[in-house]
């Protein structure tokens, strides 16, 4: 069996799949990251939305009182994430929400009531760019369940000494660097009915990480 095939057999199993462990040491029982940058990611946590809106849209808040602490809180983030990795071929998983998933898959010419559990699909090649950090996790059903996604998850298969920080807790998060952009590669559905799920898979040509 090659890796590719390995790897979409997998895929197959994925509705069956239930918690999974998080693929390292979660970052608040790390020993090598500073009190900086476990600050910055205690400040993530509580700030995403407003960390991630700022990368998004930098122009916006340029007059910003808060810019300078803005910027050394991403400065430790990225350290902290640099200095991270999961093992070579982890498998991370990210929801498409309901509202955009039949719009996504007709961006990649993807018919979700086509191919049956033993095909993959080519697709079209799509660059998504994220100009923020991006969350991922290592449990697919934990992904559906939390993040509304519904029948559309994106998976990556991680490569070796890949920069990613573990957050763990019952999400099993992984936060990829900033500036990643993810390549869609091919599709396959697994399950039947309601509990189908199109899973596509994507490589990350666009390694991200600190621009500045």
């Amino acid at each position: 069996m090659s890796e590719i095939q390995a790897f979409y057999y997998f895929l197959l199993k994925v509705p069956r799949v239930s918690a999974r462990e998080s693929p390292g040491i979660a970052w608040k029982k790390r020993q090598d990251l500073d009190e900086w940058e476990k600050e910055a990611v205690s400040l993530y946590l509580k700030y995403r939305d407003l960390v991630d809106r700022y990368l998004k849209y930098p122009e916006k808040h340029l007059d910003k009182e808060e810019l300078g602490s803005f910027h050394a809180l991403i400065y430790h983030l990225d350290r902290a994430i640099e200095r991270s990795s999961v093992p070579p071929g982890s498998l991370l998983f990210r929801g498409v929400d309901d509202e955009y998933a039949d719009q996504f898959l007709f961006l990649l010419s993807i018919d979700p009531g086509m191919g049956d559990e033993s095909s993959c699909q080519d697709v079209e090649p799509h660059l998504i760019q994220e100009p923020g950090y991006t969350s991922w996790s290592s449990d697919p059903a934990r992904v559906r369940a939390e993040t509304g996604a519904g029948g559309v998850l994106l998976v990556y298969k991680t490569g070796a000494a890949e920069p990613a920080l573990v957050l763990g807790g019952t999400d099993h998060e992984v936060l990829l660097p900033r500036n990643c952009g993810w390549m869609t590669t091919g599709s396959i559905r697994t399950g039947s009915g309601g509990d189908g799920v199109v899973c596509i898979s994507c490589e990350n040509p666009v390694g991200g990480g600190a621009t500045e």
